[in-house]
């Protein structure tokens, strides 16, 4: 029976072997007359042969009682007794144990030289450690004497694994580097078996420079390797932060990237507040005889690169730091600081730019960290418990007044922070029948009551006003609430009664705002109302001037563009995914009036003339009627690929296909080509597939050759363009899926983009693709990140990484690309978190991951930055854990 009990322990063992094994103890028992043995192999799972012809013994063979136990040996029911604790532990019967019993010191001459049940011995002895509440540290240190027993446990069965898990797991984080190298394989702690290793190289290094530095003759280390050792760790001692990742996200981390750097590295390249450390600086006609100007020039260039991070910093520590309700949330805000080579000092980035927007940016980041269950918890009276003091004395101190603006704006992406995680994207669902009381909703700004928002609105802040009234409407989205409704009202011009036009002069980026707020706010409700009002404002958009506005110069300032597209954009989620099932909307022919606009079938009312210096040059161009469809078509667009999202509805998706003739191709706009083909593909969903060939029946015929070399240049860039939006789609239907047939074929469209990229530009033409390979390098960076968010991918990092250096052909949204798609490839840390696929979230990560990033850091003419947080909206736990 023992042989039989270390057979079936190991883990290798053939089955059928382990089957013969117990046929024969059965027919043991039954030859033996051993009826209650017999009964009790059966009761442990020894199953009888097929062919057997005899269950049980004859009578004639029938065996005393004494002779005949009821009880056998099975291991697993003796470690689930030993380790419950309830009963007087009991020794299993081993060989020796049993020898033991017998007076039999030396059972070599009994059982043989070789121990056929060495494994079972092993196994018996270390749960029995364990059941005399011996340190597990203890026992495993003193398996650490042989090797034998180390190898032959971590070859028994999953069973018996399970049982020692709970040690190894405790274990697994008490363990030190002192510990024998075979104890912490069997532990999993290869990164601490490798840091040994590299410490005795390093220890040795240490010794001898002791040595040299106490030795009788004087003999000591040059100066210089000192001065660089000590610059390097001064390096890595300067970073600080008042961030600190909370134990839940700390443990999966240390679960998941246990074995090498790569979640360090994610935090390194997305570090606010680093300087950064460079040798070379630009070195260019203008600049060769005067190195403060190059500097000056390379921290400009770093600027770009260090006030994009905050986006992606929100992806990367997204609901990972415990909160303090007791007092405000600390915001880490971007530092533009390189220390060059020969300076001992880092240099800091001055200038008057407005960088109002990278400092929203930190706002929401530092929101978004905050743990949503926690949150969720908390009062509408703690957000007010973070307002910025306001300046005593505003005239006298000029500094004063900045850094209260600077405060005003982090303060504003904090309150778009606290709607982004007032409720979670299941309990938003309209297909269910749950009615709006019944909702789960929680969280500060859903909670705020009127007097609080009002009091927020009547400040008059451009940033704070488009942060509230979107999050307000994250908050409450797809619940078609009243109070939201009237406020986000307020900053419609067509939704005003007559007599209101001094609220008609708010910024285009408030109302954008406010209209991409009442999509959310009534989405999938099929609502007549909100849909009429929607489609006059994208039929009736107009250009129009920003000197008679009453919030003067502010950041939330946008144009006409970002506005339409906002109108298109709502009227999409209001119809998501059922422009088949409209019959109340019928009658408007919704698909007809927006390919008409496309198509640029009708016109706007003329532009308000400008009563700037500029007046007199522009009032030439007062009587011509504008086309609508410059301004209009992509909301347009974005309004039929919204409305028949997932449908498979043909003739909408024909009605955004890419022109036939080759001169259409080649006088058309390749970002509107781009834009209707990836919203032909999400109306296709079902028929989307991560093969070349699917890629390849995206271009044009025209672009469709071998080699893509041989193309012409225009046709050549509406290819890209056309392959980038494909790549777009297939990311957004398999998005946190870590597909590798999809990974690998935007993997590979991201290397030819990169190579098409770096090119050197000779002529007028060649800048002008390496311009638009750029643009759709971003998409498709985004589009790798995707597939795989949350698991951080170490392919997808390595070209991310390869991204973020200093350029001067790279402007602020590209970084902003790279660095969001770093951010979703390390999602909340990594492993805990990952992008639903459900239609809602395909359409918001439409709206926040919209395929044209600006330029500058307050360039919102045609989309809105607060936009780029609403993938927070699209967050599902991944993981699960079974603790004891």
């Amino acid at each position: 029976m023992l042989v039989y009990e270390d057979t079936a322990l190991h883990r290798y063992e053939p089955p059928d072997r382990v089957a013969k094994l117990g046929h024969l103890l059965l027919q043991f028992a039954v030859i033996n007359g051993q009826t209650r043995t017999h009964q009790a192999l059966l009761r442990i799972g020894l199953v009888p042969p097929a062919d057997s012809e005899t269950t049980e013994a004859p009578a004639t063979r029938q065996r005393a009682v004494d002779r005949d136990p009821a009880i056998v040996p099975s291991l697993a029911k003796w470690a689930l007794s030993i380790l419950d604790g309830n009963a007087q532990p009991e020794l299993f019967p081993t060989l020796e144990h049993i020898g033991n019993l017998f007076g039999i010191t030396d059972a070599e001459p009994v059982f043989g030289a070789r121990d056929s049940t060495k494994l079972l011995n092993v196994t018996a002895n270390v749960l029995w450690q364990l059941a005399l509440d011996r340190d597990p540290a203890l026992v495993l240190r003193q398996l650490a004497s042989d090797k034998a027993p180390m190898l032959l446990l971590r070859q028994i069965t999953i069973d018996m694994r399970w049982l020692l898990c709970s040690v190894i797991e405790t274990m697994q984080q008490k363990c030190v580097s002192s510990w024998p190298t075979n104890i912490l394989t069997l532990l999993g702690r290869h990164d601490m078996i490798s840091n040994t290793s590299d410490a005795v190289s390093t220890n040795t290094a240490v010794s001898h420079r002791d040595m040299l530095a106490n030795n009788s003759n004087g003999l000591t280390e040059p100066k210089s390797i000192v001065e660089i050792c000590d610059s390097v760790l001064d390096q890595h001692a300067e970073r600080k932060h008042t961030w600190t990742q909370s134990p839940r996200a700390r443990e999966f981390s240390m679960l998941v990237f246990n074995r090498d750097l790569r979640l360090e590295e994610a935090e390194r390249l997305l570090d606010l507040s680093a300087p950064t450390y460079t040798t070379t600086v630009l070195d260019t006609a203008d600049t060769a005889d005067d190195p403060d100007r190059a500097k000056t020039q390379y921290l400009g260039l770093l600027a770009r690169r260090v006030l994009a991070l905050p986006l992606g910093q929100s992806l990367l520590r997204y609901s990972s730091r415990q909160l303090n309700p007791q007092g405000a949330l600390p915001i880490d805000l971007p530092v533009v600081a390189a220390q060059f080579r020969g300076n001992k000092a880092a240099s800091t980035w001055t200038s008057d730019a407005d960088v109002s927007w990278p400092l929203f940016h930190s706002g929401v980041a530092a929101a978004l960290s905050v743990e949503r269950d926690q949150l969720r918890r908390e009062h509408p009276s703690w957000v007010l418990l973070n307002w910025p003091t306001e300046p005593t004395d505003t005239q006298d101190d000029p500094n004063a007044i900045k850094e209260f603006d600077a405060a005003l704006a982090s303060h504003a992406g904090f309150l778009l922070g606290m709607g982004l995680l007032s409720r979670d994207l299941e309990t938003t669902d309209k297909y269910d029948d749950t009615s709006e009381q019944q909702r789960n909703i929680s969280g500060p700004l859903s909670n705020m009551p009127p007097w609080q928002t009002f009091k927020y609105l009547s400040k008059r802040h451009g940033l704070t006003s488009i942060a509230l009234l979107l999050g307000c409407a994250c908050a409450h989205r797809g619940t078609m609430n009243s109070s939201v409704s009237k406020i986000l009202s307020l900053h419609i011009p067509n939704l005003l009664p007559p007599g209101s036009s001094e609220l008609m002069l708010l910024s285009y980026g408030t109302q954008a705002a406010a209209m991409l707020g009442l999509g959310l706010l009534f989405m999938q409700s099929q609502n007549r109302r909100m849909v009429e009002v929607m489609l006059h404002e994208l039929e009736s958009v107009e250009v129009r001037g920003t000197s008679g506005r009453l919030d003067g110069v502010d950041p939330a300032e946008s144009t006409a563009e970002c506005y339409s597209l906002a109108s298109g954009f709502s009227l999409g989620l209001v119809v998501l995914g059922r422009g088949l099932s409209t019959k109340t909307l019928a009658d408007l022919r919704l698909l007809d009036t927006l390919s008409a606009m496309i198509s640029g079938g009708r016109s706007g009312a003329a532009p308000a003339p400008h009563t700037d210096k500029d007046g007199a040059e522009l009032d030439a161009f007062a009587g011509l009627s504008i086309s609508s469809s410059g301004l209009s078509n992509v909301g347009a667009v974005a309004a039929i690929g919204l409305a028949f999202l997932g449908t498979n509805y043909s003739p909408a998706a024909q009605r955004l296909a890419a022109p036939t003739s080759l001169q259409q191709l080649r006088t058309a706009d390749p970002f509107m080509l781009l834009w209707k083909t990836l919203m032909q593909q999400l109306i296709m969903l079902d028929h989307i597939e991560p093969t070349l060939s699917w890629i390849e029946s995206t271009v044009p015929n025209a672009c469709i050759i071998s080699t893509a070399n041989t193309l012409a240049p225009d046709l050549y860039r509406i290819r890209i363009h056309a392959v980038a939006a494909a790549c777009f789609a297939l990311a957004l239907k398999y998005a946190g899926t870590e597909d590798p047939h999809a990974h690998s074929i935007i993997v590979g469209v991201f290397d030819e983009l990169e190579l098409a990229a770096t090119r050197p530009a000779l002529d007028y033409e060649s800048s002008l693709t390496r311009a638009a390979a750029q643009s759709c390098l971003d998409i498709v960076c985004v589009s790798a990140a995707l597939v795989h968010a949350g698991s951080g991918d170490i392919a997808t990092m390595k070209r991310l990484r390869a991204l973020h250096g200093v350029n001067a052909n790279r402007s602020y949204g590209n970084h902003m690309a790279s660095h969001m798609a770093l951010g979703i490839l390390f999602l909340g840390g990594g492993a805990r978190f990952t992008i639903s696929r459900s239609t809602q979230s395909i359409a918001l990560l439409v709206v926040a991951l919209f395929p044209r990033f600006p330029q500058h850091y307050t360039d919102n003419c045609e989309h809105l930055q607060a936009w780029r947080h609403l993938w927070a909206l699209c967050v599902v736990p991944r993981c699960l854990v079974v603790r004891d």
